[in-house]
């Protein structure tokens, strides 16, 4: 089991607790690009929504081979990142609320 984290805003977060994932369009090192969902192997302390980010933590059961190919190698990374399918997240990954950063109000 393999543990994600995928940050997104509130409403992002709701939905996909309600509904799963839905795959975007990313582009990945030498012009490789394919459809996924952004996850990291750290929580990314980037800003999202105008108020407020939620981090989701997803667990991912599957082997080194297969995430293998999903992987966006950037050089000069500090974290790795990986574009895996919703398709492939909504069947085999649990998702949670990791934690959530206060908007001011």
């Amino acid at each position: 089991m393999s543990i994600f984290y995928h940050r997104t805003t509130r409403r992002g977060a709701e939905a996909i607790l309600r509904e799963g994932f839905r795959d975007v369009v990313g582009k990945c090192v030498a012009d490789r690009v394919l459809r996924g969902v952004w996850l990291e192997d750290v929580p990314l302390d980037c800003h999202v929504g105008a108020n407020e980010s939620h981090l989701l933590k997803v667990e991912l059961d599957l082997s080194d081979e297969e995430l293998d190919t999903y992987e966006c190698r950037r050089k000069g990374c500090s974290y790795r990142e990986w574009l895996v399918p919703a398709a492939i997240l909504n069947d085999k990954a649990t998702v949670e609320i990791e934690n959530v950063d206060e908007a001011m109000e």
